[in-house]
């Protein structure tokens, strides 16, 4: 792809906490020696060209996996209002 091209190439805008933003490229640099950029351009290629690629990245974690299957079960706590959900999720970290 000509530079020409890139820069005609739509952006991809993605609003992320600026603490979660900063240990991502750390961690990348540290890992791979790569910014957050360069691995999203790679994520993107690869869910373009190769649908059967092993994505674990983008698995749920076994915490979430585990949450899930609870609530499956029917196991649990429901709020009816966003505002106590929200109280509850901060109570608890």
């Amino acid at each position: 792809m000509t530079q020409k091209a890139i820069m005609a190439s739509p952006a991809i805008q993605v609003r992320v906490d600026p603490d979660v933003r900063a240990k991502a490229e750390e961690n990348l640099d540290a890992m791979l020696g790569m910014g957050l950029n360069t691995a999203i351009k790679i994520l993107v290629k690869r869910l373009a060209n190769d649908p059967e690629a092993s994505l674990d990245l983008l698995r749920p974690s076994k915490r979430t996996q585990r949450a899930l299957q609870d609530l499956e079960e029917g196991r649990g706590q429901r709020f009816s209002q966003l505002v106590d959900f929200m109280n509850d999720l901060h109570a608890n970290h």
